[in-house]
């Protein structure tokens, strides 16, 4: 309901003229309050003498005083001055509002303490507004209630009908439409545009008495319309539901729905890397034995280290070789270890690679290698596969397999079902070659399988629905209804049991 009132506000604006373009949009944006409000402009006229008195006229008159600060209007004195009177006059019957129109130091001027529209930190002309057309509807808002205190002030009549005689404050953003007053001609206009009865004693008499008679036959004819407000009662009901996702065909009596599993699968991806693992082996020498043979009736004994030499390798014995006397017809032997002096597989010499006589200058020992020397091996330095070759390659390819997977994944996922968890991805990691064979490369190939599993939303959403509607039946009244047809409905926590999942909800 609205109030009613005879007279107009009466508005004062004061501005500096470096805001003219500003006051001029504001002056705009007023219009929309219709004749509610009558306004004067103190920039309407030229300072001077005789203007100076009109314009303490007007600000003594006003029932609302617009102060459209900026620096310009801080640094005048004659906006100053005004702003002094201004606040002079405030009081509950006269409203002031300081429209911030653009940004200043504000905090130390006199006006300080009083509520600022649209507000010191956020001026008209701030980029927080998308033009100043939104920012002065916005204030125009702010001057809407502060009116309807003004009339409040005044103990205006609160009325759903209004008479003939009185005008109604329009509501913001609807068409006010101003009623036909029969006696119009009584009425003039001065020089603001403002609406002011003529003070003609006799005509006021006149006019008074054919208002009251008007009113007195309207309220025979249209009795007062009696307007009665219902506020329904209302009641919020939760409760927790336990549901059950099955794989199989689902039993809606048993609380059960639809769950399903699915996976999917990537292409295998391969990639090459290099072997680091590094391999340096000393090398062996060849080791065997030399058995000598002794022609004389007397023992004969071989030093320690005599040097042999076959195929361009060089064998020495390990120990004396203390050979005993031949007993004709058979000569004396003995069999003693013996190596190779440098390392290497050539020291790996055949069975009677070494077979000639030695060692004495009457030729009567010989030495012979009844069977072959081995052992002997290079040096040797090579390159071999390590786990974290191929752990690498595989972390490589992971990286832009799984989120594909996933994604891959999702695009399963029906418009009527949700995941009941995160999917879960498994690598598989194969490789050409294993861990220590000796190869300079080894290729990695990686497949990716994510899978998931989801339940049907909606049919979780309808049986929680229906469970909730039923609760309610029983626990309350069957005058309640549902508001908005919809009920909240959230799963608080999901429980595997023997691939059962059962989902303890909650509906609001």
């Amino acid at each position: 309901m609205l109030g009613t009132y005879n007279e107009p506000i009466s508005v004062f604006l004061s501005s500096a003229p470096e805001d003219e373009e500003l006051l001029k949009k504001f002056k705009t944006s007023l219009r929309s309050l219709g004749d509610i409000i009558c306004v004067w402009a103190d920039s309407d006229i030229n300072l001077g003498q005789e203007q100076t008195k009109e314009i303490s006229a007007q600000l003594n008159a006003a029932d609302l005083i617009l102060l459209l600060i900026s620096p310009d209007y801080i640094a005048s004195d004659h906006c100053n001055k005004v702003m002094q009177r201004a606040l002079q006059r405030r009081s509950s019957k006269v409203c002031v509002i300081p429209i911030i129109l653009r940004h200043g130091h504000y905090m130390n001027v006199q006006f300080h303490g009083l509520q600022t529209l649209p507000g010191i930190d956020k001026p008209i002309t701030s980029r927080e507004w998308s033009d100043s057309d939104e920012a002065f509807q916005y204030v125009v808002t702010g001057i809407h209630k502060a009116i309807e205190e003004l009339l409040k002030s005044r103990h205006v009549q609160v009325t759903d009908q209004p008479d003939l005689t009185t005008r109604v404050l329009p509501p913001l953003h609807e068409e006010y439409v101003l009623p036909e007053v029969p006696l119009s001609a009584l009425i003039a206009r001065n020089p603001r545009g403002c609406f002011f009865k003529v003070k003609w004693p006799s005509i006021i008499v006149i006019f008074f008495i054919i208002t009251t008679l008007s009113i007195i036959a309207f309220a025979h004819i249209y009795p007062a319309p009696i307007t009665v407000m219902i506020t329904p009662n209302n009641n919020t009901l939760n409760d927790n539901y336990l549901i059950t996702a099955v794989t199989g065909v689902p039993n809606a009596s048993q609380g059960q729905i639809q769950a399903r599993v699915f996976s999917f699968t990537t292409p295998p991806q391969s990639k090459t890397v290099g072997a680091t693992g590094i391999m340096q082996k000393a090398g062996v020498k060849a080791i065997g034995k030399l058995t000598f043979y002794n022609g004389m009736t007397t023992d004969q004994t071989v030093p320690i280290g005599t040097p042999f030499y076959v195929h361009g390798v060089t064998v020495v014995n390990l120990v004396d070789a203390q050979i005993p006397a031949a007993v004709p017809p058979m000569m004396g032997q003995i069999t003693v270890p013996a190596q190779a002096i440098n390392v290497g597989s050539d020291g790996n010499v055949a069975a009677l690679a070494i077979n000639q006589p030695c060692c004495s200058s009457n030729n009567t020992i010989f030495v012979r290698n009844l069977s072959a020397f081995t052992g002997g091996q290079d040096d040797l330095d090579y390159t071999f596969v390590k786990q974290s070759d191929i752990e690498g390659a595989a972390s490589s390819l992971d990286q832009s397999l799984t989120p594909s997977a996933r994604s891959s994944l999702q695009t399963q996922v029906h418009s009527n079902e949700a995941l009941i968890a995160s999917p879960q991805c498994a690598k598989k990691v194969s490789s050409n070659h294993n861990v220590g064979d000796r190869v300079d490369k080894v290729d990695v190939t990686v497949v990716i399988t994510c899978t998931g599993e989801v339940y049907d939303k909606q049919a979780l959403e309808k049986m929680t629905t229906n469970l909730l509607k039923q609760e309610a039946t029983q626990k309350l009244s069957a005058n309640y209804v549902l508001v908005d047809n919809m009920v909240k409905t959230k799963v608080t926590r999901i429980t595997v049991v023997d691939s059962v999942k059962g989902m303890k909800t909650s509906a609001d």
